[in-house]
């Protein structure tokens, strides 16, 4: 009996506090892994979501620059056509489309078709005459994709049409005539003879004779990109062009040669230019056999030149214990090539100036303003109409240019009016710019006129101020004030 009792206390088990932890513990968990679960699959949609847009975007950008870049005249499109002439393509946007038009009838964008979430503009590119710059979204939020092309048969027009717009019109005519050309041959590389430490510069282009008899620059790249100098000996690259399954060879021959001479080194600037001694300067290198130019270094200059003065002037550089360069700076007067025209436009009766300098393009190609003085030295603005003065540099007068002053009709400022006195024989001041005062009934009916001074006031008498409305001003050359209505 005693060892049954005692095997019955050793018994264990959960109580309802352990059986609580443990379902709560499991809970926890399974709720943590579902959210992983669920923030991996939300995170693998969304990266699916977004390189289908990615995909959709670049196959858009990939067609139209296909399509435009043999292009012989392109045309900026600022609003959907309404049709498409028959030797025409058009490519345009449309609520939330891309459109595509070939030889006047409706196309489809391979794979984008019918697809209402995009967003297309496109701009000819500054600064150029034959690249326009495509931007294409996708979505919301957007992917959005920039990308620049260039369009490489086009007419003597180039790009028409404005800056930028929503479609593009182009026509393919000479273009589609056109058989593609491959490569027949590449002309190979001179070997390149370079000193010892010195660095060696591969060629980054090589003429290529195209299958059409005519030639063309062909980017090269090659392996190993650059040559170790360091010792003397001839080293070799392989270079690879795309379209060209031939590889080329540029030979690269490390030497070392003595100085043979160092040239005189000549310079001409303008007064003031800026200017350091040179670090550096070229040398022959030769042998006999073998001749090479490249820089060396000057270890001390014998005085320091500046452009402060105009003359001619002379420096001597050490190069080693046997070869001194010799500089000859020549410092020229920077004078005034010309000056900068100008054109403004203002409306009629708006205060100006003539200004007291204006931009003055020099000798040394900079830029910068002049004082000036004019003829005439004022311009009239009160009465509209093309005025011009003549500007002449203080410093040279034989150069001038002329100011185009575009003076607006303009309305005449709306003059203001004070009730001195009021009643049947009422007293009124009006102030304005310039002209005739009239005082109106409410009806638009004239109660009396009278012409501003020269201070731009006049002083009515005797009139019956429960008629009157209010009052604008009037002048030959000029439109109507806005009335100034009496309270």
């Amino acid at each position: 009996m005693r060892n049954f009792r005692a095997n019955r206390k050793n018994e264990t088990g959960f109580s309802l506090i352990e059986l609580v932890i443990t379902i709560s513990i499991l809970s926890l968990v399974s709720l943590i892994l579902y959210s992983v679960n669920a923030f991996g699959l939300r995170s693998f949609t969304n990266s699916q979501k977004s390189a289908e847009k990615q995909f959709e975007t670049r196959m858009a950008t990939d067609f139209i620059i296909n399509k435009i870049i043999y292009a012989d005249s392109i045309e900026i499109l600022t609003d959907a056509p309404t049709s498409t002439p028959a030797n025409a393509h058009d490519i345009y946007f449309d609520s939330g489309q891309l459109k595509y038009y070939q030889n006047g009838a409706e196309s489809n964008i391979p794979g984008i078709s019918g697809v209402n979430d995009f967003t297309f503009s496109i701009a000819k590119k500054a600064g150029t005459s034959n690249m326009v710059n495509l931007k294409i979204g996708k979505g919301d939020p957007s992917f959005d994709l920039s990308t620049d092309a260039i369009i490489l048969n086009l007419d003597a027009n180039g790009i028409i049409g404005p800056q930028s717009g929503i479609g593009i019109r182009f026509y393919t005519d000479k273009a589609d005539s056109v058989s593609p050309t491959s490569i027949e041959s590449i002309n190979p590389p001179n070997d390149i003879y370079v000193l010892q430490n010195a660095p060696a510069l591969l060629p980054k282009r090589l003429t290529a004779n195209m299958e059409n008899g005519t030639t063309r620059e062909v980017s090269v790249r090659w392996s190993p990109s650059d040559v170790d100098t360091t010792e003397i000996g001839v080293f070799s690259c392989t270079g690879s062009v795309v379209g060209y399954n031939v590889p080329m060879l540029q030979v690269v021959r490390v030497v070392s040669l003595p100085i043979l001479e160092v040239p005189t080194l000549t310079i001409q600037l303008y007064v003031g230019q800026e200017f350091g001694m040179p670090e550096t300067v070229s040398a022959v290198f030769s042998d006999g056999e073998t001749t090479i130019i490249n820089d060396v270094v000057v270890q001390s200059w014998d005085t320091e030149l500046d452009t402060s003065e105009i003359g001619n002037f002379l420096a001597y550089g050490y190069i080693n214990d046997e070869f001194t360069v010799e500089l000859q700076l020549t410092v020229l007067a920077n004078s005034i090539v010309s000056l900068d025209p100008l054109s403004i436009t203002i409306n009629q009766g708006v205060a100006f100036e003539l200004p007291p300098s204006i931009n003055a393009n020099f000798t040394d190609g900079s830029k910068y303003p002049v004082t000036v003085s004019w003829s005439p030295s004022m311009l009239d603005t009160m009465t509209y109409g093309i005025k011009t003065s003549t500007a002449t540099a203080t410093s040279d007068s034989s150069k001038s240019t002329t100011l185009t002053l575009t003076v607006n009709q303009s309305n005449l400022p709306t003059p203001i009016g004070t009730i001195i006195t009021s009643g049947n024989n009422g007293t009124i001041k009006v102030k304005g710019l310039t002209g005739t005062a009239v005082l109106r009934k409410n009806n638009g009916t004239t109660i009396n006129s009278g012409v501003l001074d020269s201070n731009g006031e006049y002083t009515f008498t005797n009139i019956n101020t429960s008629t009157l409305y209010d009052v604008i001003l009037i002048k030959s050359g000029w439109f109507d004030s806005a009335p100034y209505v009496f309270n």
